[in-house]
């Protein structure tokens, strides 16, 4: 008979999730090139990450510009670095990945980014991975393991999707899009924006504005707006210390309309939902004794100050 304690050990023999971490970069943070012999993946959430990259051989070097809305598969022996000119949401996971699906996605991937059609299965991870890491049970970190591996591998090898009228709110606000109010909304959603100013700056009528997009987000444009900005709340609330009142001033509300607001649609109050969220997401995740934390690479600020 096998015991508790040896059953809690059990993982999946080709991949196995080391650490899982969700952060906030901030704009000029950089991490400076390093490389190891596990495999990783940074998915992007919001915002843009911009990653070097250079084979074990060092013949082979490439810079890419990671978006919301995807990721980037890291191979083992890799050396890579990071730099960030935007605020960005990054899920960061970590895992040994043996040799044969190493060599599987080597040989039939010839790219780093993969698009991530619906993020919410990916940051799911960080919940499932709690109970993993406090042996709740003994296959909570195998199924990790196993769901992640299933994820990695369904957006990497992935057939093109086919178009759906039903959008989900996540991807419809992440992802780099060719709709046009849409990346307006995105570059602006933090300025004073009604709807006849708005329906002039394209050279439409409020009624001609309000169809296209209902048609092409399910939205009136002033409500996709608020999703927007909620959206970015959530991830100030996650992410910063920023006190309500200064998310507020950043994502273009009133503090007293962004907690009215925000406790109508996400269900809590801001300053629980931070509390909770923390709890859930803001840690590093390490489901593995032999995994080094201070193997860590720092991250550095570029931006000068002056002395005093």
């Amino acid at each position: 008979m096998i015991g508790r304690e040896l059953m809690s050990e059990v993982r999946d023999l080709q991949l196995k999730v080391l650490w899982l971490s969700g952060r906030l970069y901030h704009r000029h943070e950089t991490v400076e090139p390093h490389q190891h012999d596990f495999a990783q993946v940074q998915l992007v959430l919001s915002g843009q990450e911009y990653t070097d990259l250079t084979q074990s051989n060092g013949d082979d070097s490439v810079s890419v510009s990671v978006f919301a809305n995807q990721l980037v598969f890291i191979p083992p022996y890799t050396t890579h670095s990071f730099h960030f000119e935007h605020e960005t949401v990054v899920l960061d996971v970590k895992f040994d990945l043996q040799a044969d699906i190493a060599g599987l996605i080597e040989k039939n991937a010839s790219q780093h980014i993969f698009d991530v059609e619906d993020v919410s299965p990916f940051y799911a991870l960080l919940n499932e991975a709690i109970p993993a890491e406090q042996k709740r049970f003994p296959a909570a970190a195998l199924q990790l393991d196993v769901d992640f591996k299933q994820l990695l591998l369904s957006t990497i090898f992935k057939q093109q999707p086919t178009e759906s009228s039903t959008h989900n709110l996540d991807r419809l606000i992440d992802i780099n899009t060719d709709f046009p109010l849409l990346k307006y909304l995105q570059a602006h959603y933090a300025e004073p924006i009604q709807l006849p100013e708005l329906a002039a700056h394209f050279n439409y009528s409020k009624n001609y504005l309000i169809r296209i997009c209902k048609r092409e987000t399910g939205l009136t444009p002033m409500n996709l707006l608020q999703h927007i900005r909620l959206k970015h709340a959530q991830n100030y609330l996650e992410y910063t210390d920023l006190s309500v009142n200064d998310i507020a001033i950043k994502i273009g509300l009133d503090a007293n309309y962004l907690t009215k607001s925000f406790t109508k649609t996400i269900g809590t109050h801001p300053i629980a939902y931070r509390k909770q969220s923390r709890q859930e997401h803001e840690r590093n995740i390490t489901l593995m004794n032999t995994f080094n934390r201070q193997s860590q690479p720092q991250i550095k600020n570029t931006i000068q100050h002056p002395m005093d």
